[in-house]
């Protein structure tokens, strides 16, 4: 059977078989003191075990977690906890609610459904470099969209002066024929692992 021309983009060689080869061997002090020590994924492996131990001894699924009977959207039970998880930390300026939260399975699924959702084949999203290199199948490879990387040469990314840098990109996207249709941030950076100030916040949206 002949795949689609979908499926024929999507096969073509990448380096993906040797990231996974490398997942696939992670270096360990006994069990595979050989493996790979892998700098290039951001987990949190000191935590690890905490995590573990605190969801075996509070976490209980009853059966109705089978079922689409919670909805498809994630649990109320979970979509409840994760509200309030986010408005205690995030002091959001109106309260977050469960009927706001829509919970996928990881945020890989959740950024390819809302590149499906808002951008059509050939239109762009702004993404400021350096960024998180599985950004660009996540925005690109089932949906058609282009990814338009932003530039910033000696300007701090996340100073409030790299909006500009956005300003021009856009620019030139639509110069090329290229609709911007959105932009990507990811706070805390990755992998610059640090938090936008408030005030390039501000300005950002103020673009957008």
């Amino acid at each position: 059977m002949d795949l689609s021309l979908r499926g024929l983009d999507a096969a073509k060689p990448s380096d993906t078989s040797v990231r996974y080869e490398v997942l696939g061997d992670s270096w360990h002090e006994q069990k595979n003191p050989s493996g790979y020590v892998n700098l290039g994924v951001a987990e949190n492996t000191l935590a690890h075990e905490v995590l573990a131990k605190h969801i075996h001894e509070h976490i209980v699924l009853g059966s109705e977690h089978f079922t689409y009977g919670t909805g498809a959207t994630g649990s109320p039970q979970l979509k409840q906890a994760i509200a309030r998880f986010l408005g205690k930390y995030l002091t959001p300026s109106q309260p977050l609610e469960k009927s706001h939260i829509t919970v996928t399975n990881g945020c890989s699924a959740a950024i390819e459904h809302l590149s499906w959702a808002l951008a059509n084949p050939g239109e762009g999203f702004l993404l400021g470099q350096p960024f998180y290199g599985t950004f660009i199948p996540d925005l690109t490879l089932r949906t058609g969209a282009k990814v338009v990387p932003v530039p910033f040469g000696s300007i701090d990314p996340l100073n409030i002066d790299a909006v500009s840098q956005y300003v021009k990109a856009l620019l030139a996207a639509r110069s090329e024929g290229i609709k911007v249709v959105g932009l990507v941030l990811c706070n805390p950076h990755n992998p610059l692992r640090r938090c936008y100030p408030v005030e390039f916040l501000i300005d950002i949206m103020r673009l957008c």
